[in-house]
């Protein structure tokens, strides 16, 4: 088990459903052996310096978990793009970032060039996402278009079930002292489990859901493009 848990978090609209996550890791892990932090990047300079300094101040053997926007190659504060993004915003992979670290990088195509990059920087493992497509893309358009701009149901279910799924691999991996490789099989057994209380049952975690089947088919097929590109290294 890791003694500390970093979590860095992009101050960003979109990816605030994902600070519940800290909380939740907070309450499971924190104990006399684990301390989960958290800060949250800001795109600016001082902000990207304070979040670097606390990631290099971490023991050996700790883990970074980056809740951030990415690209190929990159991960940033903001989902503008590289070379568009405020000063500050996106974080250099450095071979002094995250030496002797375990990171999961909860950002956009970060599951190739990007955990690579970790790994080839001195990090003990990196794990990545391919592209997280939270808004469910197909429908997309038509749907809102009719509801005045209002996030459909299926987006808000689709992210509160990749966060819970999320949570729930790293708490089972840390609480039974797993290797950090672990995580994919565990991810992917979560990632079924909730397709089939989807697509077999009316309620998940006891409580009722009122999902269409359509829109209950779309949220399992995100979870399966999400159990198929995650990857570690």
């Amino acid at each position: 088990m890791h003694n500390r848990i970093l979590c860095i978090i992009a101050h960003d609209k979109g990816l605030r459903f994902l600070s519940k996550a800290i909380p939740e890791l907070v309450s499971a892990l924190n104990s006399s052996d684990v301390i989960v932090d958290a800060t949250t990047l800001y795109p600016n300079k001082a902000s990207l310096q304070k979040c670097i300094d606390k990631i290099q101040a971490l023991p050996l053997n700790s883990e970074v978990i980056f809740l951030l926007h990415g690209g190929n190659g990159y991960i940033s504060a903001s989902s503008v793009g590289t070379g568009q993004m405020p000063s500050g915003g996106e974080i250099s992979i450095t071979p002094n970032l995250c030496c002797k670290k375990d990171c999961i990088v909860v950002a956009c195509d970060s599951n190739s060039r990007t955990i690579k990059k970790f790994k080839n920087n001195g990090a003990l493992s990196a794990i990545g996402f391919g592209f997280i497509d939270f808004a469910c893309s197909e429908f997309y358009d038509r749907e809102i278009q009719y509801k005045n701009g209002k996030r459909p149901t299926r987006e808000r279910f689709s992210k509160y079930l990749f966060r819970k799924i999320l949570v729930q691999t790293i708490i089972y991996v840390e609480q039974h002292n797993l290797s950090f490789k672990s995580f994919i099989p565990v991810f992917r057994f979560l990632c079924n489990y909730y397709m089939d209380n989807l697509l077999l049952k009316s309620t998940i975690d006891k409580n009722r859901v009122s999902l269409s089947w359509k829109k209950r088919i779309i949220v399992s097929c995100f979870l399966q493009k999400m159990k198929e590109c995650v990857k570690v290294l």
